[in-house]
């Protein structure tokens, strides 16, 4: 019987929580090349800066 270890994560940073959600997979690539066209080092990056601008009640428009 081989003994196989669970990979277990490293703690979650203060302040941050970790959320498993599920997208389709269009909107996933368009996030992706969004993402990168802004410059963002993740997806999760730039979705936690369009959210934190959108609660703060500034206008986000995209600009082609």
């Amino acid at each position: 019987m081989v003994n196989k270890t669970e990979h277990k994560k490293g703690k979650v940073a203060p302040g941050k929580v970790n959320r498993n959600w599920r997208v389709l997979v269009g909107v996933d690539e368009q996030l992706g090349q969004e993402a990168e066209r802004l410059g963002f080092e993740s997806k999760a990056a730039f979705i936690n800066n369009h959210f934190t601008r959108y609660f703060n009640g500034d206008t986000i428009r995209r600009d082609p």
